[in-house]
């Protein structure tokens, strides 16, 4: 227990460190390094890349080891469609839902006022620790609405996915407007969703999606926010 409890405290280093860009993308990490900059035993640290392999930040190669996972924005961008699909897909479900449940309506509408407010955080005093958080929130509030559908095989699909492993990748690319925006994009998404407006909801969805693979693709192009 006392492992696993290092384990995860571990990974949550490894993770920030990764963010940070205090080990960049493609970099080597092996375990002996990894034990002598934390001062651990190899068990957590093996046991901490395993974690990070599974969220998809690092990645094993054979005969080379492990590696800080390289995002590539052709990847991300097929990554980001297939999510779109998904939530798409689960706007009817969701919709049914809070017609249904008090209580899942309920939760939709206290995660969206946490992510508003991490949004807003992060616009008015933009860190790494702040975007984090942010990513955090944001990663809760679209993984609700695909719980909806029910299907256990669609939402782990949606779980492995890891969109929102890839957002500190944007971090120097983001700024108050665009934060807003994503505010904007969030409420119109939730509300569309309450006022049980099928086709609204999907295409609130769906420029959601797009303005993030628009940014992200400057964010590649190494194209100011405009």
């Amino acid at each position: 227990m006392e492992s696993t409890l290092l384990a995860d405290e571990l990974a949550d280093k490894i993770k920030s460190r990764i963010k940070r860009g205090l080990y960049v993308q493609n970099e080597r990490l092996t375990v002996r390094r990894l034990c002598e900059d934390f001062k651990v035993s190899e068990t957590p640290v093996k046991q901490a890349l395993n974690q990070l392999v599974a969220v998809g930040l690092v990645v094993a190669i054979p005969k080379c080891g492990i590696k800080v996972k390289s995002f590539d924005f052709e990847e991300m961008r097929h990554i980001w469609r297939a999510r779109q699909m998904i939530e798409q897909y689960c706007a009817a479900s969701a919709i049914e839902s809070v017609k249904n449940s008090d209580k899942i309506r309920n939760k939709i509408k206290h995660l969206l006022e946490q992510t508003d407010s991490e949004y807003e955080k992060c616009a008015e005093y933009f860190t790494q620790e702040t975007f984090g958080k942010l990513s955090e929130h944001d990663y809760a509030l679209h993984k609700e609405l695909v719980k909806t559908c029910g299907n256990p095989v669609i939402i782990t699909e949606y779980e492995n996915l890891h969109t929102h492993q890839c957002m500190f990748v944007g971090f120097h690319i983001h700024n108050a407007k665009s934060l807003r925006l994503t505010i904007q994009q969030h409420d119109e998404i939730v509300d569309a969703l309450f006022s049980a407006d099928l086709l609204r909801l999907q295409k609130a969805i769906c420029e959601h999606i797009d303005t993030t693979i628009e940014l992200y693709k400057k964010a590649h192009r190494n194209l100011p926010v405009i």
